[in-house]
């Protein structure tokens, strides 16, 4: 009797903890280079959700996990130092999912390593 009672305190256990939900962001910081693009690891990044702003840092593949987000629509923007700022709205987070977001950034350096011609063909000068 106490094996049947142990056993089916475990399955208990383990099915409320299945049940609780785990939801996030997970964002890939990428800049753009002469070469195409790259992911940035360590990245310090202003990550702005609705009105909140937090200063956080990529992990050693330019990725940023948020998680337990609350369910809900977001609006993120992502800023980093000589680099332009990116903004999606409308990230709508749902329960047991994460949300996949990936942000181009353009900084200073890659602008000037463009040649004259390069920038002329951008837009960036007459």
């Amino acid at each position: 009797m106490k094996v049947v009672l142990f056993i089916f305190g475990l399955f208990v256990s383990v099915t409320v903890f299945s049940q609780q939900s785990h939801q996030g962001i997970r964002l890939f910081i990428y800049e753009i280079t002469k070469t195409g693009k790259q992911l940035v690891p360590n990245a310090k990044v202003e990550v702005t959700i609705n009105d909140s702003t937090k200063l956080l840092e990529a992990d050693d593949y330019g990725k940023i996990n948020i998680l337990e987000v609350p369910l809900g629509e977001y609006i993120i923007k992502v800023k980093r130092k000589d680099c332009n700022a990116q903004e999606v709205k409308g990230v709508e987070v749902i329960e047991n999912k994460i949300i996949y977001l990936s942000f181009e950034l353009v900084c200073q350096s890659y602008i000037d390593a463009l040649s004259k011609k390069e920038k002329k063909k951008l837009g960036l000068i007459n």
